[in-house]
């Protein structure tokens, strides 16, 4: 997901200018142009299930690792979508939802006693019952039911971000 500006299109490569003037060729199917963005559901989710089993990792942006809200953040930037970093200000920012209203693509979060000024985690939404997210340091990506357990105990808000 880094943004390089596109010099030239050939057959199934693409020419990019790299941070320092070096230029380099990459495959035509790794590269989108940010106009072609577009938010879809469906894709979001499906851009997700890509990283199950990825390991967490406190501050993570990148296929590296994720953390919990570096995790949700990619993924709506993967879609045309730029989100805040941190899952405090996500929650803050997005379209609040009420709870039975959340679908595939929201972001669902999390405060001991559901204090909104304690947000600690954020996963995203793929069905009714599950989410996906970036748990903690002891675990990889995965799908986990977010109604459930200290999930379900925790959960404070539901939140919808849409491409402007």
């Amino acid at each position: 997901q880094t943004r390089l500006p596109l010099l030239s299109c050939r057959p199934g490569l693409s020419e990019l200018l790299l941070p320092g003037g070096s230029r380099v060729f990459a495959p035509s199917g790794g590269v989108r142009r940010g106009a072609d963005l577009w938010f879809c559901r469906e894709a979001i989710a499906a851009e997700a299930t890509k990283f199950i089993g990825l390991r967490y990792l406190w501050g993570g942006t990148s296929s590296y690792g994720f953390d919990c809200s570096g995790f949700v953040m990619r993924l709506f930037q993967s879609q045309g979508i730029f989100i805040p970093r941190d899952a405090d200000e996500q929650f803050q920012y997005g379209q609040p939802i009420e709870d039975g209203e959340g679908i595939c693509g929201d972001l669902v979060f999390f405060a001991p006693g559901r204090d909104p000024k304690a947000i600690h985690h954020v996963g995203m939404i793929v069905n009714n019952h599950a989410m996906i997210h970036s748990p903690h340091s002891r675990a990889a990506i995965t799908v986990t039911p977010w109604r459930e357990g200290s999930y379900g105990r925790e959960l404070t808000g539901i939140r919808r971000y849409r491409a402007n």
